[in-house]
């Protein structure tokens, strides 16, 4: 024992000084602090004694900015931000990096990326409400996917005190790249929910986020093994799962209202695309259409199509696309122009933007006050 207890006390007084020294080596000096906001200016800071070179790559911006470092930190200052939610990295000797100092990451399919928020009238609120719904991922049987798959389920705040209260449901769908945490994370579905509904601007509801790629169980993230069916005709086999066993689930497991007139579907672009499909296949089961960055190409039975919908009738057809968005324009504006000529009311909207979330963030703020506005449970 006591050959044993000199060795032990060596190893220890090695041991603790290097540990010590590794912990030293990667704490973020105290008096780095980003992002902060100085008036109407966003500064972003990061420490970098080591780095040649340090560029910033923002969600507002295309390409990059060269930061400026003085004294060891790197920095670059942001003057007129408006009210949004924004995204960011740094790219420190052109390798991708997080903000150490910034606790908010989001992730954007494969990316994870920092984030902060500009508040400010008349900008949407994307940051967290004082009366704040519940976020819940649950597993689900489809036998028509042959697995195990998970989604994401929302319930507004209070959802847990009325056990006899129904809701109405928003679902919402992903687009490509994405998966069944895309609107959670990126969309901000929960903030904006939050804030509209204790604002009393939108009905409180119900939002699903299933996930839309077939082949999977549940985002990568998970490292679950995807399915081996082919991709072939995946479009298809989703929406009839999305038909046939989400809803179904949805409204037997939560105090879902199982009717036309308490029922929405959104998606982005794919996402949309089944929304467009499920509507004109399944006419009498949504009452609010929203696709969005999607649209329609000339088939020949465009017309008759969208006539089965108008005959179903719907209380909101919402559709909308970026400016810049070149994948979804034309078919956009194709959509469009077959809902006019038939004289189905619908709402197009167009804003200045492409194919990212900034555009769907506020798509998403603009329609939730008008779903289920005239629903009475």
């Amino acid at each position: 024992m006591k050959s044993i207890l000199p060795l032990a006390f060596l190893l220890v007084s090695i041991v603790f000084p290097m540990s010590a020294q590794d912990f030293k080596d990667f704490r973020i000096p105290e008096h780095i602090v980003s992002p902060e906001t100085v008036g109407d200016t966003v500064v972003l800071r990061m420490a970098g004694e080591y780095a040649s070179e340090v560029r910033l790559e923002g969600s507002w911006f295309s390409g990059t900015a060269l930061m400026q470092k003085h004294e060891g930190v790197w920095e670059l200052k942001l003057p007129g931000l408006k009210a949004d939610f924004y995204t960011y990295r740094f790219i420190v000797d052109g390798v991708p990096s997080l903000d150490p100092s910034n606790p908010m990451v989001v992730r954007q399919g494969t990316k994870y990326l920092s984030s902060f928020i500009v508040e400010g009238a008349p900008g949407p609120r994307y940051s967290t409400a004082s009366r704040r719904g519940e976020v819940s991922f649950v597993w689900y049987e489809s036998r028509i996917l042959g697995m195990e798959r998970r989604m994401a389920v929302y319930t507004p705040y209070g959802y847990d005190r009325d056990k006899k209260k129904q809701y109405p449901v928003l679902y919402l769908l992903h687009g490509e790249g994405d998966d069944e945490e895309a609107w959670l994370g990126m969309g901000r579905v929960a903030q904006v929910l939050d804030n509209l509904i204790q604002q009393g601007r939108a009905v409180p509801m119900i939002a699903v986020m299933p996930n839309c790629n077939p082949m999977e169980q549940a985002s990568f993230t998970l490292g679950l093994p995807e399915s081996r069916t082919s991709r072939t005709g995946s479009s298809s086999v989703f929406m009839s799962s999305f038909i046939n066993e989400i809803i179904p689930y949805v409204e037997s497991h939560y105090r879902a209202v199982p009717k036309k007139a308490a029922r929405a579907a959104c998606g982005i672009g794919t996402g949309g695309t089944t929304v467009i499909n499920a509507a004109v296949m399944y006419p009498t089961l949504f009452d609010f259409v929203l696709p969005l960055s999607c649209g329609v190409e000339d088939n020949g039975h465009l017309v008759d199509d969208f006539l089965r919908v108008k005959k179903a009738g719907v209380k909101l057809f919402w559709t909308g696309c970026g400016t810049m968005d070149t994948v979804a324009y034309g078919p956009s504006r194709t959509l469009h122009d077959t809902l006019s000529y038939i004289h189905l009311d619908h709402t197009f909207f167009m804003m200045t933007g492409g194919r990212d979330w900034t555009v769907w963030r506020h798509f998403l703020t603009n329609f939730a006050p008008m779903i289920f506005k005239y629903y009475t449970d």
